[in-house]
């Protein structure tokens, strides 16, 4: 199976970072769309974690150029735009934390 990672995050009521993947397809059967999409999106998601928020808007827009309506990358992008005026504080690991079920 090919994969991508979506995010960390930290459900309602516990402490421990959980890793989030979607399974994108059958190994040697996913698009170049795809495997587009998928690198522009890690990308993203390292420059994100890293706070570099010019870089991830540009990797999360170029992973909207191979799948505009892809749910994950119009997430992440609003993040980044919220970020740039409300950064996460200084001890942020990078995890979203979910506050509600």
């Amino acid at each position: 199976m090919e994969a991508r990672e979506i995010d960390r995050v930290v459900v309602l009521g516990q402490t421990v970072v959980q890793t989030v993947f979607e399974i994108m397809g059958r190994r040697d059967e996913i698009t170049d769309q795809q495997i587009s999409l998928r690198t522009h999106y890690l990308e993203g998601l390292d420059a994100y974690r890293a706070r570099d928020w010019e870089r991830a808007a540009s990797a999360f827009k170029a992973a909207l150029t191979a799948d505009p309506l892809d749910g994950p990358s119009l997430t992440m992008a609003a993040r980044v735009e919220s970020f740039r005026t409300n950064p996460p504080a200084g001890d942020w690991d990078g995890s979203w934390r979910l506050d509600h079920k």
